[in-house]
């Protein structure tokens, strides 16, 4: 039984002889797992790059709803006044600007800013009466 577990051991001993290994190898490897890594490091960090700066485009597509709604409501109470109000935690700036060469028509210009000052999105809309 004692040299049965002596071939055993003996025998990659054998393996390593007929196969050494080159001091420069680990080497290679060791720039191989470096180079993975840092172009999984980048890859990473570009994907919380594009989330960090994703985070306004939800802001202006609320911005165009808030806009939407604020023009729905100004056809419907007839309010063509040029006012500034609050709505959605943003600041909704209504302005009636007159064509020159109509007495009936004019364009509701509505644009939405957030608390900043920085303008997210603009409607207007051509207005008859």
């Amino acid at each position: 039984m004692a040299i049965r577990l002596l071939r055993v051991i003996r025998i990659p001993s054998l393996l390593r002889r007929a196969y050494p290994r080159f001091p420069a190898f680990s080497l290679l490897e060791s720039l191989a797992a470096v180079t993975i890594l840092s172009i999984a490091a980048a890859a990473t960090f570009m994907t919380f790059g594009w989330v960090i700066q994703s985070n306004a485009m939800p802001l202006e597509l609320r911005a165009d709803a808030v806009l939407r709604a604020a023009a729905q409501e100004t056809r419907q109470q007839q309010r063509y006044l040029d006012e500034t109000f609050e709505r959605g935690g943003l600041s909704v700036e209504r302005r009636i600007v007159d064509l020159p060469d109509s007495k009936n028509c004019f364009v509701l210009h509505l644009s939405a800013l957030d608390p900043r000052g920085k303008t997210l999105a603009v409607y207007e809309e051509l207005a008859c009466f």
